[in-house]
């Protein structure tokens, strides 16, 4: 009795594995062998293989993403937020803040040295200097008694021979986790007019060990210039890397005025006061007596490295999942209404000799709506091989860096189009999804042909029509 009760119970436990096998086997059969699957199916429709349908889907997509995010560089501040230090030496001012240390020497107080917390240097010199038809030369610099751990500020008279003509501000705010603002300012004396120095520019000359200037998806050799030279108008930004490639960059330094305006940049070898080498030139619009730029270290990790890819993996998950039945519920409906409607057509064109009886069983208003949904449901297993063929194809792309802070004018689409566009395999990924697209509409019409005994050409018509449904619902409602 109990060999036999072992017996059963073993049976019973290898049917239960065997089913279990057949459900997680039927999406990739019908994706080989789509017609001889769904007659399977629809001798075994359970909730469960269905709900395994959209499992699979939800982990391809996952796969999917997984790929997409590792290509995506995103900037982020790099180190946990701090409040800002002054500390004051005999020949500098050191502000230690999250972005970096910024130095100010007491000497030359306009100008500024930038390094990472760690000493990474990124900018070398950097100096605003007031350029006009005549040489001027600053003296008296002084520091403001108010400079303190989140303020600076610093100021030198501007000399034509003996006459002072001007003085020049540096200001500086600091902040625990925003980027530094500095602004600049000339107020003029009245000795301005009589030294007749007519039109001026606020030039900020920068030298960096990063010498590539970032120009949309290249950059620019500025070390390859033999002088300064034109690089760029109506510029809000100078950007600086470390290769040719802008998105092979782990770490760049960002100039950024785009609060103040547009500015013309030049760049090249130069020598300026004593310093000799690489500079960059940005020159502010004429008789302008005020900016506003900021400088900080961008660091650029992709989505996978950082904590906000579990956000987006989860939510990424989520919708896949709800489009997928909202698709489902979508296309399966519009086919059940328009198979329905074909169905009483043909019940009336049926024979008289028919019964009642024999043809309600036949007719697709005699079964429940739930196994035939189930069925069609099915039809969605196309969407693993369009996962898993975008993940293969997502993996041959180049990488992607994206400033979220500071690239507000372009896009992220608008930058995947530019980087990507013209890549053969992002094309070829545009093909495949019409071509999924088609593949799906055909896997509706066999599933419908397997439902009831529908000629081949209804059953491709029905699908059509209901896909076209569908299609559109989905562009109106905004989701794949």
């Amino acid at each position: 009795m109990t060999k036999l009760t072992n017996t059963n119970e073993e049976e019973a436990g290898e049917k239960t594995g065997h089913r279990a096998l057949k459900l997680f086997v039927y999406p990739f059969e019908v994706i080989v062998s789509p017609f001889k699957a769904f007659k399977k199916i629809a001798q075994n429709l359970t909730v469960k293989g269905f709900a395994l349908v959209v499992i699979l889907i939800i982990a391809a997509s996952i796969g999917e993403q997984f790929v997409y995010a590792s290509k995506i560089f995103i900037s982020i501040l790099g180190w946990q937020p701090i409040s800002p230090k002054l500390h004051i030496y005999p020949d500098a001012y050191v502000y230690v803040t999250t972005f970096g240390n910024y130095t100010f020497n007491s000497s030359q107080p306009l100008s500024i040295n930038y390094t990472l917390i760690d000493k990474t240097p990124l900018t070398e010199y950097s100096v605003f200097l007031v350029n006009t038809t005549e040489t001027l030369t600053s003296a008296n610099p002084l520091v403001s008694t108010n400079t303190n751990d989140t303020f600076y500020q610093a100021t030198v008279d501007l000399n034509q021979s003996a006459s002072k003509v001007g003085n020049f501000t540096l200001t500086a705010i600091f902040y625990p986790d925003s980027r530094p603002k500095f602004s600049v300012l000339l107020s003029k004396t009245d000795e301005w007019n009589l030294g007749n120095l007519g039109n001026f520019t606020i030039n900020w000359f920068i030298r960096s060990p990063y010498t590539f200037l970032a120009n949309h998806t290249t950059a620019i050799d500025v070390a390859s210039k033999a002088t300064l030279s034109l690089l760029e108008t109506n510029a809000k930004r100078a950007e600086l890397g470390n290769t040719e490639s802008v998105n092979n960059w782990r770490f760049s330094i960002l100039n950024d005025w785009s609060d103040y305006g547009n500015a013309t940049i030049h760049g090249g070898n130069h020598t300026l006061l004593t310093y000799s080498g690489t500079w960059l030139d940005v020159v502010f619009d004429v008789n302008d007596p005020e900016i506003d730029p900021t400088t900080v270290g961008v660091t650029y990790s992709s989505l996978v490295s950082i904590g906000f890819f579990g956000d987006y993996l989860l939510f990424g998950a989520f919708q896949t999942g709800l489009t997928i039945f909202l698709s489902w519920l979508i296309y399966a409906g519009a086919l059940y209404l328009i198979v329905k409607m074909f169905s009483e057509e043909r019940k009336e064109e049926k024979s008289k000799n028919e019964s009642e009886e024999e043809s309600e069983k036949r007719s697709i208003t005699g079964i429940t709506w739930l196994p035939f949904f189930l069925l069609v449901g099915y039809a969605f297993s196309v969407a693993i091989i369009r996962s898993a063929v975008s993940a293969v194809l997502f993996s041959t792309l180049p990488e992607i860096n994206f400033q979220l802070a500071t690239q507000a004018e372009v896009t992220f689409g608008d930058k995947v189009n530019a980087i990507w566009g013209p890549s053969l395999m992002f094309q070829v990924g545009a093909y495949f999804d019409l071509l999924v697209d088609i593949w799906f509409a055909m896997l509706g019409a066999i599933a419908v042909h397997a439902s009831r005994e529908i000629s081949w050409a209804k059953a491709v018509m029905v699908s059509v029509i209901a896909y076209f449904i569908y299609f559109t619902l989905r562009l109106f409602m905004g989701f794949w």
